[in-house]
């Protein structure tokens, strides 16, 4: 039983589910009868659209990870590829009959050997977190005309936090984790939590904590086991979030304070400070070095 991989209601039902860790990307396969009709490339992950009525069943887990290891693929069928011919239902001709996703294991907000507990798992997607990375996925796939190199990034940065949500969520639900994985997962949903919250300047250890409904001491014991400070990550998450809007050609004309502010750094001489001792430049002057434009 555990090596059945199809599920009519996932290839046939409304987009409520999602499957985790189909056959390779579709862009990998022969020209021809299901080759993918849109390939994304966003920053090292990749997206699809495919009119393979076969994109939305797989293979055992184990197969899947043995041919990539290294990639988390992600697969959604949709209904509005489907029509009923004879009371059954098929999909439309040259309809995209499903969406997915590539993402190298390395980009996920959680250590492989937990993404790999979730392969060959039917994922939620009618609501929260799963129904937003539903929508992600096709409308990203739907018309890339508007989108510049440059969104790349930040397109996959999306993906990557939605995809981590998600799992994330399928993982704290599990019983059979134990209890390391469990304090794990936990850290991880916290740093997902506050990645998402880095705009607010007033987050805190408190806050956090209440959000999760633990306490301020368990929190840094959580933060410790990791080798981490709950501040210290947080400050670091942060700049890297300001440095790679400093880098960005699309965002020279913002300026260097509303970048920072933008990711809860709101004292322009603090950030300065903090910057230039993670990346040994001042924001300024990493921005001119990174984008030329902006220093002429």
């Amino acid at each position: 039983m555990a090596e059945q991989a199809v599920r009519l209601d996932v290839l046939y039902a409304p987009p409520t589910r999602a499957r985790v860790s189909p056959p390779g990307p579709p862009a990998g396969r022969a020209a021809g009868a299901g080759a993918p009709v849109r390939v994304v490339d966003l920053d090292g992950a990749t997206v699809w659209a495919t009119t393979d009525p076969a994109a939305a069943t797989c293979p055992a887990p184990r197969a899947v990870w043995r041919a990539d290891p290294e990639t988390y693929h992600l697969s959604l069928a949709l209904r509005e590829a489907v029509g009923r011919r004879k009371g059954a239902a098929v999909p439309e001709p040259g309809a995209v009959t499903a969406v997915g996703a590539e993402i190298p294991l390395a980009r996920l907000p959680l250590p492989p050997r937990l993404a790999r507990r979730t392969a060959g798992r039917l994922l939620p997607t009618g609501d929260g977190v799963g129904a937003l990375l539903a929508d992600f996925l096709v409308r990203l796939t739907e018309d890339t005309a508007g989108y510049r190199a440059s969104d790349a990034p930040h397109l996959c940065a999306a993906l990557v936090d939605l995809t981590g949500a998600l799992l994330l969520g399928e993982l704290d639900a599990d019983a059979l984790l134990s209890p390391e994985d469990r304090r794990l997962t936990l850290t991880l949903r916290i740093q997902d939590y506050v990645r998402r919250r880095l705009h607010d300047p007033a987050l805190d250890p408190r806050a956090i904590a209440a959000a999760h409904h633990i306490s301020v001491s368990y929190l840094h014991r959580l933060f410790r086991e990791q080798g981490l400070t709950v501040a210290s990550w947080t400050r670091d998450e942060r700049l890297e979030h300001a440095r790679r809007d400093l880098a960005d050609p699309g965002q020279v004309s913002v300026p260097v304070h509303r970048v920072a502010a933008r990711w809860g750094l709101v004292h322009p001489a603090a950030f300065s400070r903090a910057f230039r001792a993670a990346y040994g430049l001042t924001p300024s002057d990493y921005r001119d070095r990174t984008v030329p434009a902006a220093g002429g």
